[in-house]
């Protein structure tokens, strides 16, 4: 199965001694900027494990959002279109973005699996999942334009959802590790009722 497998430990060398007691100690630094220390390798093993358990939910959070970005896009594939041409062409711009950031997000994660291992993966990892948090923001935002000017209140209402959990995804990401900090609870917009809402195009 398709997973996120860190390994990069940091080792101390035994043959020439610190008098920092950090330098002579194992060491994991991650993308996010946590480095934490360890004075075994089995201490270090078992935090790059769970690491790793934590950056395969995350994985799993985000084909999930994808997979529901990319079905709201086929069910507005239809609507990409306006009788008024320059409204037309700006609603082509609007699918080409969303297309073009399926594609981002869809090769992020291709790497995320491909290249965790790699020498910098502990780095990459942390670097692809943020980027991949950015990309569905962008493609959920570019969707509800759409709905909006469907006056779909119940899909905006799904897809503001689907962007609070992609916001929290990349929140929960770039602070793993870190010292007292909790995930903010992002809240999400009121929708107006219906007739309150103007078409975008």
């Amino acid at each position: 199965m398709k997973k996120i497998n860190i390994r990069q430990i940091g080792i101390p060398d035994k043959f020439n001694k610190s008098h920092y007691i950090k330098m002579n100690m194992y060491d994991i630094s991650l993308g996010n900027g946590v480095k934490e220390y360890f004075t075994s390798m089995k201490e270090a093993k078992r935090y790059l494990a769970i690491t790793n358990r934590f950056l395969n939910s995350k994985l799993h959070e985000a084909n999930s959002l994808l997979s529901d970005c990319y079905s709201e896009y086929r069910k507005n594939w239809f609507y990409f279109t306006s009788e008024n041409l320059l409204a037309n062409k700006e609603i082509i711009k609007l699918e080409n973005k969303i297309r073009s950031n399926l594609g981002s997000t869809d090769k992020e994660l291709k790497l995320l699996v491909e290249r965790s291992h790699w020498i910098n993966g502990n780095h990459f990892a942390f670097h692809h999942l943020n980027n991949i948090s950015d990309y569905l923001v962008c493609i959920i935002d570019n969707l509800q334009i759409v709905c909006r000017r469907r006056k779909d209140y119940s899909e905006l209402k799904l897809l503001e959802f689907n962007k609070l959990y992609a916001m929290r995804l990349g929140y929960s990401v770039m602070n793993y590790g870190k010292k007292e900090v909790k995930i903010p609870e992002f809240e999400y917009s009121e929708l107006p009722e219906d007739g309150e809402m103007n078409s975008d195009f």
